[in-house]
């Protein structure tokens, strides 16, 4: 695969994020912009684009910051990835954010996209929670507006982790709106991959990634498994591990008074939501559960009728 931008350089080149300048970005970080249709601020008026690192949990961070440059912001919207994704496939909901005049924070997963780490690769849940914790705490001495979250499946697992360990009231939570899209608890067979890891996992240390069909958008599927160069193409088994560590903290950790919404497709086959769903009804205060009949597990990139519908739920809580 030929590469349209240097993923190295801009690894190396990155600078700190500074959210109180407006550094023009190197040509490598233009390439990608472009590249993921990133590049809001070049096909929106008024928008503006930092983008650089945060340290946190031992990994330095990709992190974007979108803002309009003529009107107040309505509040800040953070933007958090599923396994195996980064920042670049998430340009639909960053744009819907931005067309309403929302701020947006978004980064690379450590492991993913241009973040550090072994790709991939976490070691605990744990350090998930930790970059998002650190993420609001740097975000925070900058940006005071309202703050809201639309996080898909691993994001939604640490969403959901942060709030209910952290102990977070609907007084003290940081995040006014929840939007968790088909979050993770268990993954789809989950018994079955249970025993395949445990046997496996002293053997191997990771497998081959099998890209499944969870959109019914043929063209991001396609670019997933053949034009991606930000792609993940094998399973590291250390992950499987780390995840089945954290389903067994979480199913037995506290309830929640927070509230919340969660967007659901019936046809998503990554994960195990008839079991997931009741879970989080369990753990938290009447959550709103919404179910597109259609929707396969990738709902930030479904095709434009299903995504049509995620938006206009999407404008229920953020309009």
């Amino acid at each position: 695969m030929k590469l349209s931008f240097d993923v190295d350089r801009i690894r190396r080149e990155m600078k700190p994020i500074d959210f109180r300048s407006e550094p023009e970005p190197s040509l490598a970080e233009q390439k990608y912009f472009r590249f993921y249709h990133l590049d809001l601020e070049s096909q929106i008026a008024d928008v503006g684009h930092r983008f650089g690192k945060f340290s946190a949990a031992g990994y330095d961070i990709a992190t974007h910051h979108y803002y309009p440059t003529k009107t107040e912001s309505r509040g800040v919207v953070f933007v958090l990835h599923g396994y195996h994704d980064h920042v670049g496939l998430y340009h639909h909901i960053i744009r819907y954010c931005v067309e309403r005049q929302y701020s947006v924070i978004t980064y690379d997963l450590p492991g993913h996209g241009l973040s550090s780490g072994e790709t991939g690769v976490i070691h605990e849940f744990e350090h998930y929670v930790d970059v998002l914790d650190r993420c609001i705490t740097k975000v925070s001495k900058y940006l005071n507006e309202p703050r809201h979250v639309i996080a898909q499946s691993t994001g939604g697992a640490i969403v959901m982790d942060y709030v209910i360990n952290r102990r977070f009231t609907k007084e003290t939570c940081p995040f006014d709106k929840m939007i968790l899209l088909a979050p993770l608890i268990r993954p789809r067979d989950w018994w079955r991959g249970k025993i395949l890891y445990h046997m496996l996992k002293y053997f191997v240390k990771k497998i081959n990634r099998v890209f499944t069909e969870n959109s019914h958008d043929f063209d991001f599927l396609d670019f997933l498994r053949h034009k991606d160069p930000l792609q993940c193409r094998s399973l590291p088994l250390s992950w499987v591990g780390a995840m089945d560590r954290w389903i067994q903290l979480f199913e037995f950790s506290p309830g929640s008074s927070l509230s919340p919404v969660i967007i659901q497709g019936q046809q998503d086959g990554t994960v195990e939501w008839r079991h997931n769903i009741p879970m989080i009804l369990e753990k938290f205060d009447r959550p709103q559960v919404h179910y597109l009949p259609r929707g396969r597990h990738h709902l930030a990139n479904e095709e434009i009728a299903i995504r049509k519908r995620l938006l206009k739920l999407f404008d229920q809580y953020l309009n």
